[in-house]
């Protein structure tokens, strides 16, 4: 059966994706809390209902690629070859996501999320989502339950040193180059954690 997205569909994906384009250059210029819905419709083109088609308000822009994550993370875990570890297929994912929006995006929304608690909060559930799958796949390779706290310990370990790793990247303090040896470094850390007793 063809999987193929139709005309309509990629062509919603393409208005969805300049949307968000758009919505964060116009943070960049004129601040988060100075640019309306109204200011980036305009901007793409089009009524702020269809902006709402998309988007159900101007927060979620900041974590649209973050949702879509999530469902990355959980399709690689999930369609992993046999003996692949969770924490090295999620690592690889990691290595993609550092480099997908670019150092500048990333110290924008950085510096938008950060600057309001309840943004930040928003961040933080996110990054609790991806822990709970990267959690339950390591449980699947260690074939272990709930009380086992070693596979939730790893992926805290895990996200937390990927993230640590990600920001400097923004920061442009490692490069593109460096990457892949200090999230390895970070996952072989967070898999010290799997060994010894539950």
């Amino acid at each position: 059966m063809d999987q193929r997205p139709t005309l309509r569909e990629r062509e919603r994906q393409q208005r969805h994706r300049l949307i968000a384009d758009t919505a964060l250059r116009l943070f960049a210029d004129r601040g988060f809390e100075d640019t309306t819905v109204q200011d980036i419709a305009s901007a793409v083109g089009i009524a702020p209902r269809t902006f709402f088609l998309h988007f159900p308000g101007k927060d979620d822009v900041l974590f649209d690629l973050d949702v879509r994550r999530c469902a990355d993370l959980a399709d690689r875990l999930a369609d992993r070859t046999s003996g692949t570890g969770a924490l090295d297929t999620a690592a690889q994912v990691v290595h993609g996501w550092i480099t997908e929006r670019g150092a500048g995006t990333e110290r924008l929304l950085a510096r938008i999320i950060g600057g309001s608690p309840a943004l930040a909060a928003r961040g933080r559930l996110q990054v609790s989502r991806y822990q709970d799958l990267l959690t339950a796949a390591l449980h699947a390779d260690l074939g272990t339950g709930p009380d086992d706290t070693r596979p939730a310990m790893a992926a805290a370990a895990a996200l937390a040193g990927w993230e640590h790793t990600g920001r400097r990247h923004a920061r442009g303090e490692v490069a593109v180059a460096d990457l892949p040896g200090l999230l390895a470094r970070a996952t072989a850390s967070a898999a010290t954690l799997l060994t010894g007793t539950p």
